[in-house]
């Protein structure tokens, strides 16, 4: 259960290694059986795990790195991290590869230290759809393992997390879709203002991350200058022709993604030259990207044939695209039907013989 503290870590485990392919020879010789085990284990990697070190990647890591360094030897109330985007970014799947290299990290030193409770190096939990402080402290209480009473006061909660957090020996606690807190009406500046406060009375790192949360309560009036003051922003790539080398960096994330799908005849020169065409469809965003590959990817690897797992252009067109991204290419469409009327229209007018002139009658 990724909810809490010790299914959370297995999943990080899990993540973040390319899948390793037999050589070819070595697959074709499998028994029956073998083979289908170990084209599940290829369509099992690419249900969640096909992750690749983007831009966004480097930038939340290479913050979160000055940020603890920052941190050192502080009792408490220390600085955070601030990471927010439009939705489709990739901010979510960033936040896990970088949480998991900070538990691998700690398993390098204590390799024996994630037996029990004491050892939870990173936490994650996601703000609740109802935004109040009660919600908030339920769900971490929730990961750590720690009872509670459904009808225990915020001020019990609070006094029970806090204690949970110190003998869990948290080192970095990412809160994600923070922008939930606007879900708690009039409640929601009490939870903003618990999330703040969590991040003031413990010596955990705090990384806070969510969408576009400047336009939340978050950051809102006196509680936003001190998240201000205190978080530093991780970068969010955005691959849009407003940003500076968009393709260049756009090109480098499809090859990436490329080299990360676990097919034999895919290779990231196979998918460069489909870059324009990808961003014209996904509109540059890592979430479509991902969905459109790791489901082309899933058909091939069912066709049973290793030597045709060549992702094309076509099999990309054919893919089936989430409803944000199928809006997207509508109103692609509708721009291109509008342009081509009106080039049409002065064409039409300039080829147009003119009429006979009225002295002319």
């Amino acid at each position: 259960m990724v909810t809490h503290w010790s299914g959370y870590l297995q999943f990080l485990l899990q993540r973040g290694e390319k899948f390793r392919l037999v050589p070819m020879a070595e697959l074709l010789n499998m028994t029956p059986s073998e083979r289908t085990a170990y084209d599940l284990a290829r369509l099992d990697f690419l249900s969640d795990r096909v992750t690749v070190e983007n831009e966004t990647v480097v930038n939340i890591r290479t913050t979160l790195e000055t940020v603890m360094h920052l941190n050192h030897g502080k009792p408490r109330g220390g600085y955070g991290v601030f990471v927010s985007a439009p939705s489709g970014r990739g901010k979510t799947t960033a936040v896990h590869l970088v949480l998991g290299e900070v538990l691998a990290a700690y398993r390098d030193v204590n390799p024996s230290s994630l037996d029990n409770i004491r050892s939870c190096p990173v936490a994650y939990i996601c703000v609740p759809d109802s935004g109040t402080p009660k919600s908030i402290y339920m769900e971490i209480a929730d990961y750590l393992g720690i009872a509670y009473k459904p009808h225990d006061s915020d001020p019990i909660l609070r006094t029970v997390v806090l204690a949970g957090i110190a003998g869990s020996g948290i080192e970095v606690f990412a809160i994600d879709e923070v922008q939930n807190l606007e879900n708690g009406g009039s409640y929601s500046r009490r939870a903003a203002d618990a999330i703040r406060r969590l991040a003031d009375d413990t010596t955990a790192t705090f990384l806070l991350a969510g969408i576009n949360l400047e336009v939340t309560n978050l950051t809102r009036g006196a509680r936003g200058m001190q998240i201000s003051n205190r978080f530093i922003r991780a970068d969010v790539a955005e691959y849009s022709p407003e940003s500076e080398n968009w393709m260049s960096r756009w090109q480098g994330l499809v090859t990436e993604m490329a080299n990360a799908l676990p097919l034999y005849a895919t290779r990231p020169e196979t998918l460069k030259p489909f870059a324009g065409p990808l961003h014209s469809m996904t509109g540059g965003s890592v979430q479509a990207l991902n969905l459109m590959l790791t489901q082309v990817a899933r058909e091939l690897i069912e066709m049973a044939d290793p030597r045709r797992e060549t992702v094309t252009l076509e099999h990309l067109r054919a893919a089936r695209v989430n409803m944000a991204t199928e809006a997207h290419i509508r109103a692609q469409l509708g721009r291109t039907k509008t342009k081509a009327d009106k080039s049409a229209s002065t064409r039409a007018y300039r080829t147009k013989k003119p009429g006979p002139r009225a002295d002319e009658n």
